[in-house]
């Protein structure tokens, strides 16, 4: 199976250790099911960068199915992989396929409760009926995308008709006075540079004192924080470039995200972030930071007309986050039973979808911002 466009549909997430037991012979049986497979073991080449490769794998693909085991969960790798398809999921555009694999949901959900809570197909079912499995149900993904597609594409034929009607008989209610495209796109682009200013300040500000790290050194100071047995307190602090939000019941709703589910272990959800690190286990406070490389992304979704002179613009964006900063403050052992730590998070970010009302004045525009 192919998407029309030709780009890869299944993508296979595997820990190298599961590809002899599993993950070699499910994608051959997917394979003469005509599923087109992206897999790690016939589409890497000698001289590939591993990161980049695997990405783009992941970026073309429709679907990501995951062999979850013991040595997935426990490997930096996979994970990435995993949060990377997740990513791409939503309530109407199913992507990722968990296949559980020498690990029931209960010993899964003891060890990661939100990995567990997707509904996932039991390898020791057999791997044909596996692939059974798999198979109809990215069938019928594909025909929802198809009924999608065949929707827009009728819906784009009525607007095109309506708007060569209008033109025939000079509607004036079809008549657009609004801001141009053009201006549009500026503000947009005004209000993500606005961001980047705030995200390049802030860590010219830390650069002085954090030096680069890897992953696995901020996963072994995040884990011996989490270790310590104390009291401790949770701070969130979000800065939008426009405003600062305190509270994570604020930071979530502004976000649509639970933050608290992000850590070092999925990256906070970035791909190939720039990572710092200032201080030392267990010195008192230490500090981190992951930074978003990947280019934040906007998109124009959708225009109203308020009145005569006042248009509202949907705008919704992609990488949104851009910066997230750790503070770590250990209780120290002596302390232990009235000591306290602590976990701050700083977010720089915008929320997913903004409200942009534009109002004329004059020959010109202004306009106003808010989060949607």
């Amino acid at each position: 199976m192919k998407t029309p466009n030709g780009r890869c549909l299944v993508f296979v997430s595997h820990a190298f250790e599961d590809k002899i037991p599993i993950a070699n012979q499910l994608c051959q049986i997917l394979e003469k099911r005509k599923v087109n497979v992206w897999y790690s073991g016939n589409d890497l080449r000698v001289g590939d960068d591993l990161t980049k490769t695997i990405l783009r794998g992941i970026e073309k693909s429709r679907f990501g199915v995951a062999i979850v085991s013991p040595e997935y969960i426990s490997s930096q790798w996979t994970l990435q992989e995993y949060y990377a398809l997740l990513a791409k999921d939503g309530p109407r555009h199913k992507v990722l396929f968990p296949v559980l694999y020498n690990i029931t949901p209960e010993a899964l959900a003891a060890i990661h409760l939100p990995m567990a809570n997707i509904m996932a197909i039991r390898a020791d079912i057999g791997l044909e009926k596996v692939a059974d499995k798999l198979v109809a149900e990215i069938k019928i993904q594909c025909r929802r995308d198809l009924v999608k597609a065949l929707i827009k594409w009728l819906g784009l034929c009525a607007l095109c008709f309506l708007i060569a009607i209008a033109g025939y008989f000079s509607f004036d209610t079809l008549h657009y006075n609004g801001p141009d495209e053009g201006y549009i796109q500026q503000s947009v682009a005004k209000r993500i540079a606005t961001l980047k200013e705030e995200t390049d300040l802030r860590l010219k500000e830390e650069l002085h004192t954090a030096e680069p790290a890897t992953q696995d050194e901020v996963i072994n100071v995040y884990t011996a924080f989490r270790n310590l047995k104390t009291y401790y307190r949770n701070e969130y602090i979000l800065n939008t470039g426009s405003q600062t939000v305190h509270a994570k019941k604020n930071v979530d709703a502004l976000l649509d995200a639970n933050m608290q589910e992000l850590n070092p272990l999925n990256s906070y959800g970035f791909l190939s972030p720039d990572i710092y690190l200032e201080g030392e286990t267990g010195s008192g406070d230490v500090r981190y930071f992951f930074v978003n490389t990947q280019p934040l992304e906007s998109k124009i979704e959708e225009v109203e007309s308020l009145s005569d002179n006042t248009f509202a613009v949907w705008v919704n964006y992609g990488n949104n986050i851009r910066f997230i900063g750790i503070s770590l403050t250990f209780a120290s052992q002596a302390e232990n039973t009235r000591g306290m730590k602590r976990h701050a998070m700083e977010i720089i970010a915008l929320p997913p979808r903004e409200r942009y009302v534009f109002e004329r004045t004059g020959e010109g525009w202004r306009y106003n911002i808010t989060a949607e």
